[in-house]
């Protein structure tokens, strides 16, 4: 009985041990300016990190990402589950980035903001801790921002053709083309490219009347006005008969009622 009572408390110690081992990895303290790569850095980047302050060291990364840390103690850092928590990560990035790009001016800074990162990454990997994906973002002038819209139709060209005597351009197209304006062109599965078309000028780009404006212009003068004066002469001719008759009749009439 006493073996086995003595068994259960093992037993029941166990798990208790486990979870005080768990507790004190996870109460470990941030110990970056131990690394050799963090010494090599310039001093003005090690500030950011760390800043010595009347015998006291402030961990500057811990207060950026809100972490405790105690400044004045042989432990003064923050505890490494919230130095490198995932979600704090990136925030602990953005600082390191501002920080050094406003500390270091001597240079090109841009090395200094790549090397304290990449120390910071390493710290927390090496502690277990994955490193969160950095994402590096850049500004494009307003002309490389535009989007390029690509389409799978082959390209069309276009001239204009003269076509002799009758001074009408009329378009010659290599490719596809659509004689609606604007055409577009859909491809499914792919961008679409819409483009507008002009339609060619006649007459040479000048304004006024095109040729074939003009010729019918011109037959319609030819024909119409002697067309309408024959048809005036041949009223008149009518009426004037219509009185002849008329003074006929009445003639006839008058010469009856004197033979009468």
């Amino acid at each position: 009985m006493y073996f086995l009572g003595h068994c259960q408390k093992i037993l029941v110690s166990i798990p208790l041990f486990s979870a005080s081992l768990t507790l004190a990895q996870g109460t470990t303290y941030e110990t970056i300016y131990s690394l050799d790569s963090w010494s090599s850095q310039k001093p003005c980047a090690q500030q950011c990190f760390i800043n010595t302050s009347l015998g006291c060291h402030i961990d500057e990364v811990a207060a950026a990402i809100g972490c405790e840390y105690n400044d004045c103690s042989a432990n003064y850092g923050a505890p490494n589950d919230c130095y490198c928590r995932a979600d704090l990560q990136s925030v602990a990035q953005s600082y390191l980035t501002s920080c050094v790009s406003a500390q270091c001016t001597v240079g090109d800074s841009s090395i200094d903001i790549s090397s304290a990162g990449s120390i910071y990454n390493y710290y927390c990997s090496s502690n277990g801790f994955p490193a969160a994906a950095v994402v590096a973002t850049t500004t494009l002038p307003a002309t490389q921002a535009t989007p390029t819209v690509a389409s799978s139709s082959p390209p069309k060209t276009s001239s204009l053709v003269n076509n002799g005597d009758t001074g009408v351009s009329s378009p010659s197209t290599t490719g596809t083309f659509s004689n609606e304006f604007p055409s577009s062109s859909v491809d499914s599965g792919s961008a679409t490219t819409v483009s507008a078309s002009t339609p060619p000028s006649q007459g040479g780009g000048r304004g006024g009347l095109s040729t074939s404006d003009k010729i019918a212009l011109g037959i319609g003068i030819c024909f119409g006005i002697p067309s309408l004066v024959i048809g005036m002469a041949a009223c008149v001719i009518a009426i004037r008969q219509l009185y002849a008759m008329k003074a006929g009749s009445e003639d006839k009439v008058r010469r009856t009622s004197m033979v009468t």
